[in-house]
């Protein structure tokens, strides 16, 4: 028996057994069965949209070259480049799961969107990747675009094209400007509840990172020292200024004075030298007053932290940072 060209399954000769068994169906659905687990096809996109190939009694049709699935619809994997000019939609014409890799110039203007066929949700392939989508007959769903909740960087100013073009966006911004609805994101809201905003029942809010530092839950932030508890999920807090406070009280000196003791010997002589006839009188003493002094410095109160000084490590503004619905 002949072998398929992807993972050799074996393909029965047709017409060498009677009746149904040699038809040529048998044949051609072992040649699909193994494109669809191995079989690989390139599309080239400009700003049409496309609909996907699927046999029909023929191999294919339209101007695309069929696959080895036989045809494009067929592959386990399928490819896109060329040099968008505008969106693109691609339509599957049947239920199935499939690995897109969109290598499509100029995905940063325009977006590869996918669609199963009538009017259910679509997903967008994003640009440079490789994503595993699944057609359930009605939807275009992401396999494993991440887990509900999980937070993403990314080095952009703004949503990417790809997120927005989705029916459901599989990311949303984490800028806190806005409320978005519990019945669209059921799964971020059973989360996410009202913590972060809206009123909890039919709509939510996200966490706002717009130039905030992340801090995960733990003890070592407390609101005696910190202004909020770093226990506290959804807590937030800290400042870019330090608060004005006051280093030293006004302080002036007043001057101050020094007091010296001169003592002297009179009538007399002190020490070995003294002869034995020799006499002294007792030591007098007085005290002398130096004049008053002054250093001439003036220490006043001194007050920072009224906003004119910065209190933030060194910085980059990178991008923004999305939330898995």
């Amino acid at each position: 028996m002949p072998n398929t060209t992807n993972i050799a399954l074996n393909t029965p000769n047709t017409g060498d057994l009677s009746g149904a068994w040699g038809t040529t169906a048998v044949n051609n659905n072992m040649t699909v069965i193994d494109g669809k687990l191995g079989g690989v096809q390139t599309v080239s996109l400009t700003n049409a949209n496309v609909s996907l190939s699927i046999s029909t009694g023929s191999i294919g049709t339209g101007s695309i070259t069929a696959g080895a699935g036989p045809v494009q619809a067929h592959n386990a994997v399928l490819k896109f480049s060329g040099t968008l000019t505008g969106n693109c939609t691609i339509t599957f014409p049947c239920p199935g799961y499939w690995i897109v890799e969109n290598n499509c110039s100029a995905t940063n203007s325009f977006a590869v969107s996918l669609r199963a066929s009538g009017t259910g949700n679509l997903v967008a392939a994003p640009p440079g990747e490789s994503c595993h989508v699944y057609n359930d007959g009605t939807d275009c769903k992401y396999v494993n675009m991440g887990r509900v909740g999980e937070l993403l960087d990314l080095c952009v100013s703004t949503t990417p094209v790809w997120m927005s073009a989705c029916t459901v966006p599989p990311y949303l911004p984490c800028v806190g400007t806005a409320t978005y609805s519990a019945s669209v994101y059921p799964a971020l809201f059973a989360m996410l509840g009202s913590t972060f905003g809206g009123n909890g029942i039919n709509t939510f809010g996200v966490p706002d990172l717009g130039n905030r530092v992340r801090v995960p839950l733990g003890t070592r932030i407390t609101t005696a020292v910190a202004g909020f508890d770093g226990n506290t999920w959804g807590a937030s807090g800290g400042d870019q200024n330090p608060p004005a406070h006051t280093h030293v009280a006004s302080v002036t000196d007043p001057g101050h004075t020094h007091t010296t003791a001169n003592t002297y010997l009179i009538d007399g002589l002190f020490g070995n030298n003294a002869g034995s006839g020799s006499t002294y009188k007792a030591a007098n003493s007085s005290a002398n007053t130096v004049s008053s002094h002054t250093t001439g410095v003036t220490v006043s109160n001194a007050t920072t932290g009224s906003g004119a000084g910065g209190n933030l490590q060194p910085s980059l503004v990178h991008g923004v940072t999305f939330i898995k619905t």
